[in-house]
């Protein structure tokens, strides 16, 4: 029997993270996995990732490729367009720019199931879609703080998965698959880099007593004049936050992360060199693509010996 058909029988999910323009090298990943005969059998994705897997899932991903591969960044940046709407540009080109490669209106319709999570600043928790509509659930797992205007979906304010899960391992463990396999595109361990949640604390500490003052006010309010008349929120009521607030709220959720753990929580991570290349520019992609199927190729002995097993 040849190696590739005793790894067959084993599921596969890949739990792969956001990284902006250096999603270019989930191609190069892939095109080895294929090349090796392994097929993946569940995504579990943020942000950028999500359009990865989509196509992967829509079998449109050497389309994609060549797309990406020949974009330049004016083409990139006539993506998107000014919104000030909670963000400073809105996603709402992409819909166009998705059709074209993903025939399918909802998430539940992939032949290969996508997981796409997402982070809730209302609730303040993770939130994972694997089915309704695709191009809101991808919108609101790109939707980095301040740069693209979050999505408002029922009584929730989406923002970037990555708030909450850098790489979404426990949404890939959900789907039962037999190898969970971690894909490790992200330059910081946050979606803030460290100097900016720095300066975030010592904000936090120098108006804290501020804001305590304000609550106590208040407080003391209610005990002289009596509570404050309740007003019943409903969903239509939810709004779209403005820029700072989105901000504020973000970098303190990212301050309390400490699910960093869930990082380790794979049977194996795939980590390519992410030095040089960041998160906008795709001028390097033929470069992001190479490095993609470098860090998969090392990978791919450990990978076949845990299918092996």
């Amino acid at each position: 029997m040849s190696e590739i058909a005793k790894t067959k029988h084993k599921t596969i999910a890949l739990a792969m993270a956001g990284a902006g323009a250096r999603a270019v090298m989930y191609f190069g990943i892939l095109d080895v996995f294929k090349e090796n005969g392994i097929d993946i059998s569940m995504f579990a994705t943020c942000s950028s990732a999500s359009f990865v897997a989509l196509a992967y899932s829509s079998g449109t991903l050497d389309l994609m490729k060549q797309r990406v591969l020949n974009m330049d960044s004016k083409e990139m940046r006539g993506l998107f367009e000014t919104s000030f709407k909670g963000g400073i540009f809105s996603l709402n080109k992409i819909d166009a720019e998705m059709k074209k490669y993903i025939p399918y209106t909802n998430l539940e319709e992939l032949p290969v199931p996508v997981s796409v999570v997402a982070s809730d600043i209302v609730h303040g928790e993770e939130v994972v879609f694997s089915i309704g509509n695709i191009s809101r659930a991808v919108k609101a797992s790109c939707s980095m703080p301040g740069l693209f205007e979050p999505v408002v979906w029922g009584n929730r304010v989406l923002l970037d998965g990555g708030l909450f899960s850098i790489i979404p391992v426990e949404a890939a463990k959900a789907s039962g698959a037999d190898l969970v396999i971690g894909i490790d595109l992200a330059s910081t361990r946050n979606l803030f880099s460290d100097p900016i949640l720095h300066f975030k604390r010592g904000w936090n500490f120098v108006f804290w007593p501020l804001s305590f003052l304000k609550r106590s006010s208040f407080k003391a309010y209610d005990k002289i004049i009596g509570p404050r008349e309740e007003v019943q929120a409903n969903i239509d009521d939810i709004k779209t936050p403005n820029l700072f607030s989105i901000l504020d709220r973000s970098m303190n959720y990212a301050i309390k992360e400490r699910r960093k753990a869930e990082y380790f929580n794979c049977d194996i991570v795939i980590t390519p060199s992410v030095k040089g290349f960041g998160d906008i520019g795709i001028t390097k992609g033929e470069a992001m693509y190479a490095e993609g199927r470098r860090a998969a190729e090392e990978a791919m002995p450990l990978i076949k010996k845990l299918l092996r097993k």
